[in-house]
């Protein structure tokens, strides 16, 4: 989806998947062909959907896989005909995509029963995806340090 705020100072909602396949006890991560780094699936959050429907319809999107939220950092469930707690993130932050365009990005943690990665045609497409384990991720030098910290923690606590 294309940015929904075009002025400057204007943030847009992202939604991040941090996704674990528990019986490998690796992480999935891709690399993004426009920002030339590793990141996990993930892009804005459209005008219809909460933070967690944006987070698994990425994964479905970029890299073909469903995907079940990590749930452990919800306190609260209740719902009615008019109301509804919905997933929180297991992390918020702000980047800066330029000087003057900032996304705020909700993390979550998933697993995915397949590790089988299949790039849908409709979308962005990489050749780069790779899972890796904890050691595999803290070692690798190209992934920036946030990716780690959050990667580490998905394995800790989805992959013991």
């Amino acid at each position: 989806m294309p940015h929904i705020h075009t002025k400057p100072g204007e943030i847009d909602r992202t939604a991040d998947v941090f996704i674990v396949h528990p019986k490998t006890k690796r992480l999935l991560l891709r690399f993004h062909d426009k920002h030339k780094m590793w990141l996990v699936p993930g892009g804005h959050i459209e005008n219809h959907q909460t933070a967690p429907e944006a987070a698994l319809a990425e994964a479905r999107e970029e890299v073909g896989l469903e995907v079940a939220l990590w749930k452990g950092n919800k306190l609260f469930e209740y719902a009615d005909e008019r109301y509804a707690e919905i997933l929180p993130p297991v992390a918020l932050n702000i980047h800066f995509i330029t000087p003057e365009h900032r996304h705020e990005s909700h993390v979550y943690f998933g697993t995915s029963e397949s590790d089988i990665v299949t790039e849908p045609d409709n979308h962005e497409r990489t050749d780069q995806c790779v899972w890796m384990t904890r050691e595999e991720l803290l070692a690798h030098p190209d992934v920036h340090p946030t990716i780690k910290l959050y990667g580490a923690k998905a394995l800790e606590l989805l992959a013991p």
